[in-house]
């Protein structure tokens, strides 16, 4: 199978950003700012959204009135995961 682009290439940051020479220098010396060099993100934002707001709070409310509550979404991302790690071994 041949894998080819099937989506619109954005470009918009790429374009608009200065030159790298003027980029600020970045230091996260504040600790709540220091994170391992490996995160993952879905525990540090949804675990963590589950855990402040409960996880029958609305997370997503799609066009057609679907609601994700963050439980839902919470189950949806680990199965996903458990996919990738236990059946694909990414």
């Amino acid at each position: 199978m041949e894998l080819s682009r099937s989506a619109h290439v954005d470009t918009f940051a790429r374009d608009a950003l200065p030159p790298f020479e003027l980029w600020p220098t970045l230091e996260f010396t504040i600790p709540e700012v220091q994170y391992p060099e490996r995160l993952n993100a879905a525990v540090e934002l949804l675990d963590r959204a589950v855990e402040t707001f409960g996880p029958d709070r609305d997370a997503v409310i799609l066009g057609d009135g679907t609601r994700w509550s963050y439980g839902e979404l919470q189950r949806r991302a680990n199965q996903v995961a458990q996919v990738l790690t236990e059946d694909l071994g990414v």
